[in-house]
């Protein structure tokens, strides 16, 4: 099992529609996250997308900048509760997906080869 640490957004959304699972993440001085993304191929798969050969399902892809948006919301959102330790309750994506600080988070989707459409999208938490 490999791990790639990144602050780019694109990148580890782009490592989540390849097969990575995000790990963890970490709050580096209250204005970025880093993403613990790990998975079995990943530096293949990040060396693809280092040098512009890397294609991806845009609806999928779109889905995983989504879910990591949220997790950088909440994050940043957890820290400014935790410091200003006020009981205000706050309500976002992240929230109602369930996976704001969850160890893990793998979005898949099927789509129709020849029509293109989706026909369903999963994601799995633990």
């Amino acid at each position: 099992m490999e791990e790639i640490r990144t602050k780019d957004i694109f990148r580890s959304a782009y490592l989540l529609c390849v097969g990575g699972h995000l790990r963890t993440t970490k709050l580096v001085n209250g204005k970025s996250v880093i993403f613990f993304i790990e998975g079995d191929g990943l530096t293949l798969e990040d060396q693809q997308y280092r040098t512009g050969q890397a294609t991806v399902n845009p609806l999928q892809l779109r889905e995983a900048l989504n879910l990591l948006r949220d997790v950088i919301f909440e994050r940043k959102a957890s820290k400014e509760r935790n410091s200003n330790d006020s009981n205000t309750q706050r309500t976002n994506r992240a929230n109602q997906a369930k996976c704001g600080l969850v160890s893990s988070c793998r979005i898949e989707g099927r789509f129709h080869e020849e029509t293109g459409t989706r026909l369903g999208r999963t994601l799995s938490v633990s």
